[in-house]
């Protein structure tokens, strides 16, 4: 299959980026953790996090839900629609940043207040300015994700945003500069490489769509209806978002406030190493979505079947080992990553990399369902299971710690999985283990 041999190299190429990202952003923290005092990393984090938030929510879902639509219309040759995708995503998005910008930076001090730090207003004040760049990084990126372009996510967002910042914040330390100097140097790699990708996308779209003189939208009817078909499809998607970030973030939380800071730290540890589990998956869901979007538009359902399955077990025969090693030698790999007094999270470990593994092994359920455009029961599957996440730590981490956490967490991605799994086969017959057994139906 042709989708298979792209789909293999666009998830490579996801992977090493994803990896090399990673490895960039862990050199930055630990360059600027030496440089600024803990009390200033502590506000460039707290201010780093409330910025993120702000960029996720004027995202508005278009981080899936563009690549969805375009991959969509492209399948139906519907290049004008496309056009209208792309004009609705960029003014919507950038409007909306510009809006959350200009409040962040005119009012920094009722943030500031709120968390009782009056030194966060400078920090905020610059740093806001992070949320319109971001947003457009993004949705360029979603942009040329639905024409199955990868490049862009990997050059631009995970290496050089990353890469430039590491430059900046060393010419910062050469200088001797102050910590608004690192500040400035954040922002400035946003700056470089939102110019970088512009380019870079306008040169793409346009070799893959006819010419059209205006990238800015008119008011029209056809623009409006497009607008609001998007935002409909999209909203969900945010709301999905926001509920997997309640999951990532509750059990966390909730150890810090029935227990104690330490098992706050055994418990991520365990946590970050599980969670590098999903990268292939990760890696593969980024290009496996456009080209399963096409053929949902093309009505191509046996194809679907086959490439579900095959991409399935793909990533989860290459994951396996991972998986078994962090089930039957946690203490080994708590150890060797963390040191020996990292080793009481051995279990949470184990429970941990559980949920994941059923993650895994179900495949891109997800991103299935959302070729299909059915982001409103993502919406209430994600929300259900941030509701169970939530109910479980409370009643689980006060009596069994670590494990009550870890079980709150598995337990909470399994369920999510399980029904996104009996909701692709009965929607669309598709089951990755059984190939060919059965009869695809859409509805």
């Amino acid at each position: 299959m042709t989708y298979l041999k792209a789909i293999a190299k666009g998830t490579g190429l996801v992977f090493i980026g994803t990896v090399l990202g990673t490895l960039l952003g862990l050199i930055l923290r630990v360059i600027v953790v030496r440089y600024i005092t803990p009390s200033e990393f502590g506000l460039l984090s707290l201010g780093l996090v409330i910025v993120n938030i702000l960029i996720t929510i004027s995202c508005l879902g278009f981080r899936n839900g563009v690549p969805r639509y375009i991959s969509y219309a492209l399948g139906q040759k519907d290049y004008f629609k496309v056009w209208q995708t792309i004009k609705s995503a960029l003014t919507l998005a950038l409007g909306l940043s510009l809006c959350f910008c200009a409040l962040l930076f005119a009012f920094p001090s009722a943030i500031a207040q709120l968390f009782h730090q009056a030194s966060l207003v400078l920090p905020l004040r610059i740093l806001s300015l992070l949320i319109p760049l971001s947003v457009l990084i993004d949705v360029l990126v979603a942009i040329l994700r639905g024409f199955a372009d990868v490049k862009a996510k990997v050059y631009f967002k995970n290496i050089l945003v990353v890469g430039i910042k590491i430059i900046l914040v060393v010419i910062v330390i050469i200088l001797g500069l102050a910590f608004k100097g690192v500040l400035w140097a954040y922002l400035g790699g946003n700056v470089l490489s939102a110019v970088a990708l512009i380019y870079y996308a306008r040169k793409k779209i346009h070799q893959n769509l006819p010419k059209e003189k205006k990238l800015l939208p008119s008011i029209s009817h056809s623009y409006l209806s497009v607008a609001r078909e998007l935002l409909v499809f999209s909203l969900p998607l945010l709301g999905s978002s926001v509920a997997t970030m309640i999951i990532g973030w509750t059990d966390t939380l909730m150890l810090a406030y029935f227990k104690t800071s330490e098992m706050v730290g055994l418990y991520n540890a365990a946590l970050s190493l599980t969670k590098f589990l999903t990268v292939p998956l990760s890696a593969l869901s980024f290009i496996y979505l456009p080209f399963v979007s096409k053929l949902f538009a093309r009505k191509q359902y046996k194809e679907i079947n086959k490439l579900y399955s095959t991409v399935t077990q793909w990533t989860f025969l290459f994951t396996l080992p991972a998986i078994l090693v962090m089930l039957f030698a946690p203490k080994a790999v708590l150890h060797l990553f963390f040191g020996r007094q990292y080793i009481a999270a051995s279990v949470a470990m184990q429970l941990l990399t559980l949920g994941e593994a059923v993650h895994i092994c179900l495949g891109p359920n997800g991103m299935t369902i959302l070729a299909g455009g059915k982001t409103k029961i993502i919406f209430i599957c994600t929300l259900g299971s941030a509701t169970v996440n939530i109910l479980l730590n409370c009643l689980l981490i006060p009596r069994y710690d670590l494990a009550g956490a870890a079980i709150a967490s598995a337990v909470s991605l399994m369920l999510v999985n399980i029904l996104f799994s009996v909701l692709v086969f009965k929607f669309y017959g598709i089951c990755p283990y059984f190939k060919g057994r059965f009869t695809t139906v859409a509805k």
